[in-house]
């Protein structure tokens, strides 16, 4: 597969990533308060009601507060990425390799 790479670019990606990680913390953060259900009333509608929608925000947020780590992950991986590509560039190196990158599912 062909990769087209601009390094110049590099950096100006892991701004932009980091920027997308703070907007997006911010919001999760000042949505969690309110994600916290009404209490439920007497009757087992109510009950049933206020349990799901509890269950449904830990599974959200399960899911969303590790999504952050790994962008903040990747936003910061960029620069040493950059820097060996640079590095390899100027050299005339063919060979780029992931400077300390774990990519996992």
């Amino acid at each position: 597969m062909f990769v087209d790479v601009a390094p110049e670019e590099l950096p100006g990606i892991g701004g932009q990533l980091q920027t997308i990680h703070a907007s997006l913390s911010s919001v999760v953060g000042s949505q969690l308060h309110q994600a916290v259900p009404i209490p439920a009333g007497a009757d087992s509608v109510s009950a049933l009601v206020s349990a799901r929608f509890i269950a449904q925000t830990a599974q959200h947020f399960a899911v969303t507060v590790p999504g952050l780590a790994h962008l903040l992950a990747g936003a910061e991986m960029i620069y040493p990425v950059s820097g060996a590509y640079g590095g390899q560039d100027g050299l005339g190196g063919v060979g780029i390799g992931a400077a300390g990158a774990r990519f996992q599912a």
